[in-house]
């Protein structure tokens, strides 16, 4: 038995089939790690859902931006964001988007096993949190998705992104509470890349580790970094290379849907498989 983590499909579900060829992916017998964003800028968005949800309990995901994204228009609150990308087209108009988009509203930000030593998030993890707040903070955000209301955190998130990469700083605190504090928790889980000396996010800059100004690092390079001892695998940042190694993060957007990989990361011996 096998246990692989995939990082951004982006709807690239040829690609994912010759992914799980390269790896004789057995849904007997092996389990697939989905770091989020299935769907959006590759043509076969609605294929990729309909295939990793017929999975069942073999796969288990956890939501990114880009599902954000979907869910945002399937609700309503969105139009103003539209981009008409043909794979969203897709499952917006599909007869089973309801079912689609039900299930994505039940799964979490954060996925792990007891008997492995890894976590898994779509992007990374604030430096101010440790495990039990990391945990916290991500499962407060899916209550809030599951939730019957979950259209108006929605409404309110993206309509503060709209404003958001202005001078303002975004620094976690205890104190957060209500939308700002939910917009915090979305933003860092699925939308973290750098960040300044005291934690503060920055989404202005997007490109490889030494492209960013003297006053940012990666998140997981900061060295006040609470999570330091865990064991992190995340997507999201495609101009990360896996042949450039951190302890124990494990990168896995290798961004395919940009003509790149597709990259499988094996839990059990550590290994990278590229489609």
């Amino acid at each position: 038995m096998a246990t692989y983590a995939i990082g951004d499909v982006h709807g690239c579900f040829s690609t994912l089939e010759r992914l799980l060829q390269q790896i004789q992916f057995n849904p007997k017998n092996d389990r697939l790690w989905f770091a989020g964003d299935l769907v959006n800028r590759g043509p076969q968005s609605l294929e990729v859902l309909r295939f990793v949800k017929s999975l069942g309990n073999v796969a288990h995901l956890v939501l990114g931006n880009h599902e954000i994204y979907l869910l945002t228009l399937f609700a309503g609150v969105g139009e103003h964001l539209r981009d008409r990308d043909s794979g969203i087209e897709a499952v917006l108009k599909a007869p089973d988007c309801q079912a689609l988009c039900d299930w994505l509203r039940q799964q979490p930000f954060l996925y792990e096993e007891a008997d492995t030593p890894y976590l898994m998030v779509h992007a990374g993890v604030p430096i101010q949190w440790d495990l039990e707040q990391a945990r916290a903070c991500a499962e407060e955000l899916a209550t809030c998705m599951r939730s019957p209301h979950y259209a108006s955190f929605l409404d309110g998130f993206e309509h503060y992104l709209l404003h958001r990469d202005k001078k303002r700083r975004y620094v976690w605190s205890d104190q957060l509470k209500g939308q700002a504090r939910l917009n915090f928790i979305c933003d860092a889980l699925t939308r973290i890349r750098f960040c300044d000396a005291e934690g503060g996010l920055d989404f202005l800059h997007n490109g490889a580790p030494g492209s960013q100004p003297a006053y940012l690092v990666p998140w997981f390079d900061h060295p006040k970094r609470c999570s330091y001892s865990l064991h992190i695998i995340h997507g999201h940042w495609s101009t990360l290379r896996t042949d450039t190694p951190r302890p124990n993060i494990y990168s896995i957007d290798g961004g395919c849907v940009w003509g790149s990989n597709l990259i499988a990361f094996c839990l059990e011996t550590q290994a990278y498989v590229l489609a």
